[in-house]
């Protein structure tokens, strides 16, 4: 098995003629970034605490563990990833239990794109998984995610992996996420936090590693304090 360091916790479009050439790669020497420090008071709330309570959406009463993934490519990755992480502390019925580390890897699919940055949120939440899914792409709204074509640039992606032991196929909606077990930028820090997290149909996490290369993701940084990760909950 791959060794995974393991830090401490803490209307489609035709895409656009880009020219891989005309793009700067992001570059970051894990041994000399410093981790990341973001306080509070340096980091804009993507949604209100208002605006958050006063949303359409109800909770099951049954606290669920639930996986989100996050990413972003353009703008400034890590700081819209730290305001992700905090944003997600704002909805109802919901805590953040822990988040990874910062990771960079290339992009797939739409390769004429700058690296990616990704990590991993693991929360305890009373809303339903449809909820937590419409929420999430709220959240992507206020960060102003654009959804030009597949696998576009974006500021900020917010993913839900896993919802507790639920499968279910929606229209919009399917859980596990039905692309997560091949994409190492996601295993690999939801490793970092939760190995033994139990992928309904799958295995563990730590198992899955298997099938991913490892060394296509390198961690560079951490996304926030953390005293911003405490136990919050918003009702």
């Amino acid at each position: 098995m791959p060794t995974v360091p393991v830090p401490k916790a803490s209307v489609i479009a035709t895409p656009p003629s880009i020219s891989a050439a005309s793009i700067t790669p992001v570059s970051i020497n894990p041994l000399s970034i410093a981790p990341l420090s973001i306080t509070p008071a340096t980091i804009a709330t993507p949604m209100p605490k208002e605006a958050a309570e006063e949303a359409p959406w109800s909770h099951t009463g049954i606290v669920t563990r639930a996986a989100i993934a996050l990413g972003a490519n353009i703008g400034e990755p890590a700081a819209q990833i730290a305001r992700g992480v905090q944003a997600l502390m704002q909805l109802p019925h919901t805590r953040v239990i822990a988040s990874s580390g910062l990771y960079q890897s290339a992009a797939v699919g739409y390769t004429a794109q700058p690296d990616f940055f990704n990590a991993v949120a693991l929360i305890d939440t009373q809303m339903s998984a449809p909820d937590l899914l419409a929420a999430l792409l709220e959240i992507e709204r206020h960060q102003g995610r654009v959804r030009d074509f597949p696998n576009a640039p974006r500021t900020l992606d917010l993913d839900l992996l896993v919802y507790g032991d639920t499968q279910c196929e929606l229209p919009g909606l399917t859980i596990p996420h039905p692309r997560m077990l091949q994409r190492a930028f996601v295993l690999v820090p939801l490793h970092e936090i939760a190995a033994q997290l139990q992928i309904p149909e799958h295995g563990q996490v730590r198992d899955l590693l298997y099938f991913v290369d490892v060394n296509s993701v390198q961690r560079c940084g951490d996304i926030v304090d953390a005293h911003l990760l405490a136990p919050v909950v918003v009702c």
